[in-house]
């Protein structure tokens, strides 16, 4: 078992773990990372700037180290720069999936399925 705090039980189950894009969609190194799962977002950017310019600690911060409103028109350039790699998206958010060993079967993608209208599943 895993000590959490406040102690937690443990979730009986399969359990599918998605990580979103890296900043900048780059790794450390620099590197581009392509997604597992690319998501249409093309309809929701306006409502996307709307929720994120109401984030009120992160709005602060990103004000003071990125300029007024910048973080808003880098969330809108990312968002595109995943739609060209998904190569069918004018927007779109990019998701990995974990590996699966120890947590679920190799097939088990709760994400695609929940969204199925508005995901592209990268080819392997």
């Amino acid at each position: 078992s895993f000590q959490t705090d406040p102690p937690r039980d443990a979730v009986p189950g399969d359990v599918r773990i998605y990580h979103a894009q890296p900043y900048f969609n780059r790794d450390p190194m620099g590197q581009l990372v392509k997604p597992h799962l690319f998501v249409d977002v093309a309809d929701l950017e306006d409502r996307k700037e709307e929720l994120l310019s109401k984030h009120a600690s992160q709005k602060e911060w990103l004000d003071e180290t990125q300029g007024q409103g910048c973080y808003l028109e880098t969330m809108r350039s990312l968002d595109r720069e995943v739609g060209r790699m998904s190569g069918r998206f004018e927007a779109a958010e990019g998701w990995r999936r974990h590996l699966h060993v120890g947590f679920c079967d190799p097939l088990e993608d709760p994400l695609r399925i929940a969204l199925e209208p508005y995901v592209l599943v990268a080819e392997a």
